[in-house]
C-alpha cells in the first residue's frame, strides 16, 4: 500500500514492515503488530481506547492506559512515515491522506 508517496509492505508472518524509504524491514513485537492492523484496517477512523484493548488485548480494561501509550509511542518512532494520531482521552486514529 502507498501511504503519504512511501509504499508500505507489512510481512504478517515476520512481524516485520518494509518502507521504500528503509532498506532494511522493521521489526515489530506481537503487540505493535496487532495495532497496526487495527489502525490500517480502520484508517481515518478514531479507534477508542476500550476497543483498542479489547482488540489487541482482549481485555475491556481501561483503568491504565501507560501500556497503550507506550506501544502506540514505539510504534510511531519505528514508522514515522505514518501520521498516527492520538485523540486525548479518546483513543488513536491513523491518518491517510
Amino acid at each position: 500500500m502507498n501511504i503519504s508517496g512511501v509504499e508500505v509492505i507489512i510481512h504478517p508472518k515476520s512481524r516485520t514492515v518494509t518502507l521504500s524509504t528503509h532498506a532494511d524491514p522493521i521489526r515489530l513485537t506481537p503487540i505493535e503488530h496487532r495495532i497496526l492492523m487495527l489502525l490500517l484496517d480502520n484508517p481515518n477512523r478514531i479507534i477508542p481506547h476500550p476497543e483498542m484493548m479489547l482488540k489487541v488485548w482482549n481485555t475491556t480494561w481501561c483503568g491504565d492506559l501507560g501500556t497503550l501509550h507506550v506501544h502506540m509511542c514505539t510504534l510511531k518512532k519505528k514508522l514515522p512515515v505514518l501520521t498516527i494520531e492520538s485523540i486525548k482521552t479518546v483513543g488513536y486514529q491513523l491518518v491517510i491522506p
